[in-house]
């Protein structure tokens, strides 16, 4: 009997005894599903590293959990080579959350957006520099205004005719 009054005396804190119902609220705050739920509709911009490349895009951890970056999400431009976005560090937010289907979609894109539209408001040009795929865009951009020598020209026409006739 002083042994159950001891361990009573030990939980009690001013009168009161702390139960498993005390801690009960605080249980759904450990599950990490709950709380990227709670970032996707705060839209809370999370850090994270992209540790993999997977068809069609990447993958980053968030709070332990798999999230899937898709490769539409990653840039604002088409991206050539994922591996070039390997162990780097993007911001992204949630887009959605599938506990059933154990789904985390995350997409760093409309926070892209959002940077370049203030850097077009400040009248800043280095917005290519920190997006690779946009680099790379701007680039084929830049190379598609140069002029084709006539001869390449005939050569191409010349190939696509007796291929097509093949």
């Amino acid at each position: 009997m002083s042994e159950e009054l001891r361990t009573e005396e030990l939980l009690t804190n001013e009168g009161h005894t702390e139960t498993m119902a005390d801690y009960e609220d605080h249980f759904d705050d450990a599950n990490p599903w709950n709380r990227v739920l709670e970032y996707m509709e705060k839209k809370t911009i999370l850090p994270v590293k992209i540790e993999g490349i997977v068809n069609g895009g990447a993958i980053a951890m968030v709070e332990g959990l798999r999230g899937f970056i898709p490769a539409s999400k990653l840039s604002l431009s088409y991206i050539e080579d994922l591996e070039t976005y390997l162990l780097k560090d993007v911001e992204v937010q949630v887009i959605d959350v599938d506990q059933a289907g154990n789904r985390l979609v995350l997409s760093a894109r409309e926070l892209l957006k959002e940077k370049e539209r203030k850097e077009k408001e400040t009248g800043s040009e280095d917005a290519g520099d920190k997006d690779p795929g946009r680099k790379n865009a701007e680039h084929l951009r830049e190379k598609g205004r140069e002029r084709i020598p006539v001869e390449v020209c005939r050569r191409r026409r010349k190939f696509n005719g007796t291929k097509a006739g093949a």
